[in-house]
């Protein structure tokens, strides 16, 4: 709809570069709280550097383009060694089926990808809770 529609389009291109240069900052929740400055260096940087191939803006611009389309962004959270969020990458939400019970509630593995020339119905790749960010806007 988005791609034959050029008043979704516009729509959503204005809403992705708003978005997208919004000044953002790492603050304490509570305001009273003094803030670790070198901590919020370091997040700072993880955020404007999300992985080792793009900045905040283009990971950014990405994932508002699946979230405001499909009402599907994907992140994958990707931990170092010690078990530390390392960095983050956005994944085509189009290809990612999250796995519920009959409940509603999200199953292990928690998603499931298949990729677009995948016509078997064994997923390319499972991701546990604590490895992907499912984002939809309702």
């Amino acid at each position: 709809m988005s791609k034959s529609c050029s008043i979704a389009r516009l729509s959503i291109n204005t809403l992705k570069h708003e978005i997208a240069k919004t000044k953002w900052a790492i603050v304490p929740v509570d305001p009273k709280e003094v803030p670790d400055k070198k901590r919020i260096s370091q997040l700072e940087e993880f955020f404007n550097f999300p992985n080792s191939d793009e900045n905040f803006r283009t990971f950014v611009l990405k994932l508002l383009e699946d979230v405001l389309a499909l009402d599907a962004g994907t992140i994958e959270l990707v931990k170092n060694a010690g078990g530390d969020l390392s960095e983050m990458y956005y994944i085509d939400g189009s290809t990612i089926k999250p796995s519920v019970d009959i409940h509603g509630n999200l199953t292990e593995p928690a998603y499931f990808q298949y990729m677009p020339l995948n016509n078997t119905a064994s997923p390319d790749a499972e991701f546990d809770r604590d490895e992907l960010v499912y984002i939809m806007a309702n």
